[in-house]
């Protein structure tokens, strides 16, 4: 494990993502917004259908089967007005390929979604795509817990030695940044445990800029130990909810993000797949922890059922006033996650560039 202040140093820097990264960054600080996606998985299954998901690892295997969902899903986005997309990859580490049979097919697993999100990219600049937008490519590196879906919810979850889950992850972020992302998004990191590796695993190899993206279950703002999520939880209304338990040995957020900020290739950080009535709490936490970079917030939207993602009340014109309130708190990315399509980022892209007709 890794301690506070010990990241190891990053390999020297690609100059090409860096530049874009400035780019980009030169926008916020003159008071821009930048649009990211929606959920991948969701939207893939809204085009090819539910036999798109992989019993192991969610959207696992989209990329090798259903390729030409997962570019639609992309220009989808891009049409709607992200401005960063975020890889397939969610799902694509080894260890999360290795229970789906697809661990030897990793290296293709990443290559292609790399391939299809910058295919996307073209198309929609050929076809007319707004000039003024330069899409960033995000690389998507989770710990999302391996195994089969629906024997986790009942702890069945499968971890690799703690070695090889590093390996794991410094395999997969370097793949993801030898094809071409200009970005990586550290994702789901709700967990000390298993989010030190990632991000120590991210750190060391990476040569591009990296965000760290938390996920917040419970109310006390805690990244959690273990998972103590209400197995059988069902959200009707996203701004009447039960307050969610919270393991003892859980730490703050403030404490995670001193650590997991504490290096240079960290530029922003992100509060993700997080219920939207918790998000205002996490922007405060990061910000006490010190940090004054970009902060983003891509929320999910709906709940994991035994079979799927459900879907959920919010609609893309509230997720945009969501937005307005998280502006004013310093968010100045905004996206979705889980259940959030594109016609809720075209809100999103309206309320950022009024100035704007159409993307």
């Amino acid at each position: 494990a890794i301690l506070a202040g010990s990241f190891p140093s990053s390999p020297p820097m690609n100059a090409v993502a860096w530049e874009r990264w400035h780019l980009a960054e030169q926008r916020l600080a003159a008071g821009g917004v930048l649009i990211i996606d929606g959920g991948m998985g969701t939207e893939v299954e809204r085009i090819a259908g539910p036999e798109a998901l992989n019993k192991c690892g969610w959207s696992s295997s989209m990329n090798l089967t259903h390729p030409k969902a997962v570019k639609e899903a992309h220009r989808r986005y891009l049409n709607a007005g992200a401005d960063v997309l975020i890889t397939n990859t969610y799902g694509t580490n080894r260890h999360i390929l290795t229970p789906a049979g697809l661990s030897a097919r990793t290296e293709e697993n990443n290559r292609v979604a790399v391939e299809l999100a910058r295919e996307a990219i073209q198309e929609w600049r050929a076809d007319g795509g707004d000039r003024g937008r330069e899409p960033l490519l995000a690389g998507s590196v989770s710990i999302h817990a391996p195994g089969e879906e629906k024997a986790k919810m009942n702890g069945g979850s499968a971890w690799p030695a703690p070695e090889q889950e590093v390996a794991n992850y410094a395999e997969q972020a370097r793949l993801l940044i030898e094809n071409g992302v200009d970005l990586i998004f550290v994702e789901l990191v709700w967990n000390m445990e298993h989010g030190r590796r990632a991000v120590e695993a991210v750190l060391s190899v990476s040569t591009v800029p990296v965000f760290i993206g938390v996920t917040v279950f419970n109310d006390e703002i805690r990244l959690e130990s273990h998972d103590v999520r209400d197995k059988h939880l069902k959200v009707e209304k996203f701004d009447i909810r039960v307050p969610k338990p919270w393991s003892e040995d859980s730490t703050p957020l403030v404490a995670a993000i001193k650590e997991f900020t504490d290096h240079s290739s960290v530029v922003g950080v992100n509060v993700m797949h997080t219920k939207v009535d918790l998000i205002p709490q996490c922007v405060s936490a990061i910000r006490e922890a010190g940090w004054t970079g970009p902060i983003g917030a891509y929320p999910d939207s709906g709940v994991w059922l035994r079979d799927g993602w459900s879907e959920s009340e919010i609609t893309p014109e509230l997720l945009a006033k969501y937005a307005e309130a998280w502006r004013v708190a310093g968010v100045n990315l905004v996206g979705g996650c889980c259940g959030i399509g594109p016609s809720h980022i075209s809100a999103l892209a309206a309320w950022a560039r009024p100035e704007v007709n159409g993307h």
